[in-house]
């Protein structure tokens, strides 16, 4: 049995905690079990219960994990969208603005005209 859990921490890859966590639960029931148990069928049986409840803990961090890669992985996909987005906006926004000031330029200067055209009538005609 000491083995078995000798094993399941010899098989910790990295600092993940949730693996540490899963690889400890499975590695006490397999010392728990182990205890229990009277013949060596019921503690083989009770090794390949725990080897399995630590498989599939094991899948399941990595699961969660993987589903967490993801979920960051969409994050900066539509923060980069809304980035695009708004610097599309602005770049509208700022040519509006400048046809806006150079069509209001171009009035300016044709009613500047205008009215000089009208003061120079005036004088003409005095």
């Amino acid at each position: 049995m000491a083995s078995l859990a000798l094993a399941v921490f010899k098989n910790l890859e990295g600092d993940d905690p949730m693996r540490i966590r899963s690889l400890s639960i499975a590695a006490a029931a397999v010392l728990a079990l182990g205890a229990a148990a009277c013949t060596q069928a019921e503690q083989n049986k009770a090794e390949a219960d725990a080897s399995a409840a630590a498989a599939d803990a094991t899948a399941a961090a990595e699961h969660a994990g993987d589903a967490a890669a993801t979920a960051v992985d969409s994050a900066a996909d539509a923060t980069a969208a809304a980035a695009t987005d708004a610097a599309a906006a602005t770049s509208n926004a700022a040519d509006k603005a400048g046809t806006a000031i150079k069509d209001g330029a171009v009035d300016a200067a044709a009613a500047t005209e205008k009215a000089a055209a009208e003061a120079r009538a005036k004088l003409e005609k005095h």
